[in-house]
């Protein structure tokens, strides 16, 4: 992947940190949301999926298992 950079030092740390903030950011408001909604004390295992199911009903839980499958076995395959 290196060859495809004009200058390797500089332009692959920036593109890894462009790509780290936005990532970390995501990770960070879902985690804030799963917590401030309190899914988990509801004794759900999946609380992710859990508030997905409230705000969408059952559209969302089966686009989210649906997902979550192909997340599941897509990433493997990469």
């Amino acid at each position: 992947m290196a060859e495809e950079f004009r200058h390797t030092e500089r332009d692959f740390r920036r593109r890894v940190a462009i790509s780290v903030v936005p990532v970390g950011a995501l990770y960070v408001s879902v985690a804030v949301v799963t917590v401030g909604t309190r899914a988990y004390a509801a004794g759900s295992v999946a609380p992710i999926a859990e508030i997905i199911s409230r705000l969408l009903g059952k559209y969302g839980a089966v686009g989210t298992a649906l997902l979550a499958f192909f997340i599941i076995f897509g990433a493997p395959n990469a």
